[in-house]
């Protein structure tokens, strides 16, 4: 009941309800937590990216997977997330790649608030400059001084982030 009140309080129609609550109830056991939280966290993400309660269960197989393949956990994930949602949203980064930079982020030890935060200006700035991530990344692995050009492309609060996955392995990433 609380796993479907979350949900309903999320805007979610009785259907779509009944769509998620199947994945939901597999978040909540592979991460070990509440069911309202579990609810809350993948109904939340859903929305936030613009997706479907038929897209649930893959929200939460990428949900449960970044979880138990690096250092982000259920708390840093759900921090991160309610931040970087929007911006990724807004570049049009879909989820999957995300949370791989999220997780990417956690594994280099910047997690929750400071992550999602990190990763959204890198978004934003990235726009705002009409460059890939992939083209920053390169640019500062090829830079003499990789912090203070992460710096120069995405800010000062930023240039941690963007310094971070440009030290993440490649095939991490990919």
């Amino acid at each position: 009941v609380k796993l479907q009140t979350e949900l309903a309080k999320l805007g979610f129609a009785a259907n779509d309800i009944q769509n998620a609550t199947p994945a939901i109830l597999d978040l909540a056991a592979s991460l070990e937590v509440d069911l309202a939280d579990a609810a809350v966290l993948a109904g939340s993400t859903v929305r936030a990216f613009g997706l479907t309660t038929n897209d649930t269960q893959m929200v939460v197989d990428l949900l449960a997977t970044s979880t138990s393949s690096s250092a982000l956990n259920f708390s840093s994930l759900t921090e991160s997330l309610k931040y970087v949602a929007p911006a990724a949203r807004g570049a049009n980064v879909p989820i999957d790649e995300a949370v791989v930079l999220l997780a990417a982020l956690a594994d280099n030890g910047i997690k929750g608030s400071q992550a999602g935060t990190g990763l959204s200006k890198v978004f934003l700035e990235l726009a705002i400059k009409g460059l890939t991530l992939e083209e920053a990344i390169s640019k500062v692995n090829k830079s003499q001084e990789g912090l203070v050009t992460a710096s120069e492309i995405v800010g000062v609060k930023a240039g941690k982030a963007l310094l971070a996955l440009a030290g993440t392995p490649k095939d991490k990433l990919d």
